[in-house]
């Protein structure tokens, strides 16, 4: 990928304005910085140029535990939401992948 999909200073989803909100190390070699909305929290890396590394191996034949811990991980998310969060909230996995 060369850059990001949708534009960093707007949120994808409210088309509201981003804000910094800090920066990583991907991949123990990229600079990441990220933005948050400031009507909804959603963060966003901008123009993450590393993802066709980061994902070029993110899979291996040889993982047979990968759907399991996906299943795993969405009772786990699900058990968080709904103990701390109302019920009349609503959220959304994007580009969460598997």
């Amino acid at each position: 990928m060369k850059g990001p999909l949708y534009s960093t200073s707007e949120c994808p989803l409210y088309a509201a304005p981003c804000q910094p909100f800090g920066t990583a190390l991907i991949l123990r070699k990229h600079a990441a910085a990220y933005r948050r909305c400031t009507l909804c929290g959603f963060v966003q890396a901008e123009s993450p140029h590393w993802l066709g590394e980061a994902h070029s191996e993110a899979i291996s034949s040889m993982d047979v535990g990968l759907m399991h811990r996906n299943l795993l991980n969405a009772t786990i998310t699900a058990a968080v939401i709904s103990t701390m969060f109302r019920r009349s909230q609503h959220f959304i996995d994007y580009g969460g992948g598997h």
